[in-house]
């Protein structure tokens, strides 16, 4: 008997969203709707360029995301990851205290906890610069290994695996959990991540993962292919398959099967966070042993919430929503 439905080894940060234009985005020099890796001092520039214009402050992270979802909503969850000896360090502890998510953030006192400073454009497009901070993912490993074996699944995002000591100890885990039978969902995250390990995540793909999250872009990126063609790539090698359409809803693929989710009309303020919260209603269904439509159901209906409002955060309500929602359309 597993410990935890859902572990999760991540680089914790804070979000940071700010209303920008779109001459903003072209004078920062950065690819719309992706993301970039930045350092302290760029960070403290582009926060200077936004000052006035910030609009949420809280606990981010793409697989962060996800895990606070998932214990907001009552699921055993537990997260690994680092945190700067600040006070935006104490109020992530605080936070995933108070949700009771278990597990361990390492302290350190060399650099500041990591920031994403995520700038809506007026189209409610984000385009993402994030501060990592110095990540110890590689001193963390045996704790890592330690609680895969006792999850459900593993949940990890493909933004770790640019760094050579993470990419390492994620081998190592993905291998513990294989052994422990544990499931193993990875969340591809980004196209630039996608063009730069391309070939890395195919064989993560087809050797080693049991979920894949992908959005239309990311999809094409990995195999140049239309999303539905992408999913059967990816059900092939017996997987399953979680496509994001935006706008359009979802495709959820496993064996010989596919379904269409149909989109849920909303008003589009901010997309920050959309992917983590299809990635949370949908490891929330599999873990509740729900049918793939209805799970892929969850993972629309988060989403579709999540852009109504500046930052990763839902509505109150939303919980009673997921449990009382039980009509919903694929086909």
């Amino acid at each position: 008997m597993k410990r935890f439905d859902v572990f999760c080894t991540d680089q914790p940060m804070i979000d940071i969203t700010v209303e920008a234009t779109e001459e903003d985005i072209v004078s920062l020099a950065i690819p719309k709707g992706t993301g970039i890796l930045i350092g302290n001092d760029r960070r403290a520039e582009i926060l200077d360029r936004f000052k006035g214009r910030i609009k949420t402050h809280g606990v981010g992270g793409s697989g962060l995301n996800t895990i606070k979802t998932l214990a907001a909503f009552g699921k055993k969850t537990v997260f690994v990851g680092v945190v700067g000896d600040d006070k935006d360090g104490n109020f992530i502890r605080q936070t995933l205290k108070q949700l009771k998510v278990a597990g361990e953030l390492s302290v350190r006192d060399d650099y500041p906890t990591g920031a994403c400073i995520c700038m809506i454009t007026p189209d409610g497009e984000r385009t993402m610069a994030a501060d990592l901070g110095k990540s110890r993912i590689p001193q963390q490993a045996e704790l890592i290994t330690d609680y895969i074996a006792q999850s459900r699944i593993f949940h990890f995002c493909g933004y770790i695996w640019d760094g050579l000591g993470e990419r390492t100890v994620l081998k190592q885990a993905i291998a513990v959990g294989k052994k422990h039978r544990t499931a193993i969902s990875f969340d591809v995250s980004d196209p630039l991540v996608v063009k730069n390990n391309r070939h890395d995540f195919i064989n993560l793909i087809r050797n080693y993962t049991d979920i894949v999250f992908a959005n239309e872009e990311e999809a094409k990126s990995l195999f140049n292919l239309s999303p539905q063609e992408a999913a059967f790539n990816i059900q092939a090698f017996n997987k399953c398959a979680v496509i994001k359409l935006g706008a359009k809803g979802a495709l959820i693929g496993n064996r010989d099967d596919q379904f269409k989710i149909a989109p849920i009309k909303t008003d589009v303020r901010d997309t920050t966070g959309a992917g983590d919260m299809f990635a949370a209603g949908f490891l929330y269904g599999i873990t509740a042993d729900l049918p793939l439509p209805i799970a892929g159901y969850y993972g629309a209906l988060l989403s579709t919430d999540v852009i109504k409002h500046y930052g990763a955060v839902l509505s109150k309500d939303i919980y009673r929503q997921l449990k009382e929602k039980r009509h919903f359309t694929y086909y």
